[in-house]
C-alpha cells in the first residue's frame, strides 16, 4: 500500500484549497514567528519596528518604482541612486585631497521669470542640484543623470537655470 489509495475527492479539494495564495498568506509560521533582524549586540527588530524607525528618520519618499532607481544610504545620507552615491564618494575624496572645496548636496535653486506685463520677478519652479562645489575658485553645479532621467521637464528646467544663473550644469 502506497498511501494514496485512501485519498478521497474531499481530501483533494481540501489540499487544493491549502495551496491557494490567499490561504497561504493567512497561514502563520508553526511557532507564530514574525520575520526579524538581530543585531550584533543582540537587539531584536521586527519588520514593523524597522518600518517605524525608517519613517521616524525622515527617509525621503520614493515615487513609482518604474521611474526611480534604487535609493542608497552612504554615510548616513540618502541618495536617489547608486550612481549618485558613488559620485558623492568621489567628490568627498576630491575635497579631502584639496582639489575641490565647499561641497554641498541637494542644493535648491529658484527658477524665476520676469513678467512682461508688470516687470515683476516670479518664481515658477525649483530645481535641485545633486552637488554644488568650488573648483579652482569657480562654482560648479553638478547633476547625476541617466538616460531615463533626462526628461523634457528636466531639459526645460536646465535651460531656465542656465539662462537665469549663467552657469552650465555638469551632467555626470
Amino acid at each position: 500500500m502506497r498511501g494514496w489509495e485512501r485519498v478521497t475527492p474531499t481530501d483533494l479539494t481540501r489540499l487544493a484549497a491549502k495551496k491557494r495564495p490567499a490561504e497561504a498568506l493567512k497561514q502563520r509560521h508553526k511557532f507564530h514567528a514574525e520575520p526579524c533582524i538581530v543585531t550584533v549586540d543582540g537587539t531584536l527588530f521586527t519588520t514593523s519596528d524597522i518600518v517605524t524607525a525608517e519613517a521616524a528618520h525622515g527617509i525621503p519618499p520614493i515615487g513609482p518604482l518604474l521611474e526611480r532607481a534604487a535609493r542608497v544610504r552612504i554615510n548616513g545620507r540618502w541618495f536617489a541612486s547608486k550612481k549618485e552615491g558613488l559620485r558623492y564618494l568621489e567628490l568627498r575624496a576630491l575635497e579631502r585631497a584639496g582639489a575641490i572645496s565647499e561641497l554641498r548636496c541637494q542644493v535648491e535653486f529658484d527658477l524665476t521669470v520676469v513678467s512682461d506685463i508688470d516687470g515683476q520677478r516670479r518664481v515658477v519652479g525649483r530645481w535641485t542640484a545633486d552637488f554644488v562645489y568650488r573648483r579652482d575658485g569657480w562654482p560648479v553645479v553638478e547633476d547625476t543623470k541617466s538616460k531615463a532621467t533626462r526628461t523634457e521637464a528636466y531639459q526645460l528646467r536646465k535651460k531656465i537655470f542656465e539662462a537665469q544663473y549663467g552657469m552650465k550644469i555638469l551632467e555626470t
